[in-house]
């Protein structure tokens, strides 16, 4: 194993004229996941630290679905359901806000609550924003390194760089900003994460390690 250590980093690597313009027709924004679990409130102040330190906007996302048991194909829900379920979800959202402004009380946030799966909203999202942001449920030992079936799905599928939150992560306010650790091996994906990871060195002020093993 290989293990470089930068300087914090001056300047982010050069990137091609495609990915430039690629973000450039993003909009500079950091969505976050919310579902009212802990891990999730993990997530939205790690996402609202991240967009502070950017100087860029937080988007709060949730999604409901209706419980499908409850009827039968054709029937249709009354609206009072749907009322409560969309009430419901804009409770998890206000509780965010809340959680995100005692991280960055001066931060611009914003929200999103769609009806359907939360994966097929945030993967639209991913088409469009700077970086999606989701909590995972730590579970320790080698079963913590297994994702749930949103994180995965997202992670495998989005358009833009996602994050995932352990919610039993140890960052503490003296080591919440680095090191940035990049896994290379010289293909082109590992190029692009290259790029991402000096970005997010020099957004944070941070070093960058690179680790290559053979």
């Amino acid at each position: 194993t290989e293990d470089i250590t930068s300087s914090p980093i001056e300047r982010a690597e050069a990137m091609s004229r495609e990915e430039r313009e690629n973000l450039e027709d993003r909009e500079d924004i950091v969505v976050v996941a919310v579902d009212g679990s802990p891990a999730s409130q993990t997530a939205v102040r790690w996402a609202a630290n991240t967009a502070m330190k950017r100087g860029i906007p937080l988007r709060l996302a949730a999604s409901y679905t209706m419980p499908q048991f409850l009827y039968a194909e054709g029937m249709v829900p009354p609206k009072e359901l749907f009322e409560d379920l969309q009430a419901e979800t804009l409770e998890k959202i206000e509780a965010a806000r809340a959680e995100a402004h005692k991280v960055a009380p001066e931060l611009k946030i914003g929200h999103t609550v769609a009806e359907g799966s939360p994966i097929d909203m945030l993967l639209e999202m991913s088409q469009d924003v700077t970086m999606i942001v989701m909590g995972s449920r730590g579970m320790g030992g080698l079963s913590g390194m297994v994702m749930g079936s949103v994180s995965a799905s997202v992670v495998s599928h989005a358009s833009c760089p996602v994050v995932v939150v352990r919610e039993d992560n140890h960052v503490t306010d003296s080591t919440k900003y680095g090191p940035v650790v990049v896994g290379v091996d010289g293909s082109e994906v590992s190029q692009k994460a290259t790029a991402y990871a000096f970005r997010e060195a020099q957004a944070r002020g941070a070093a960058l390690i690179a680790v290559h093993t053979w």
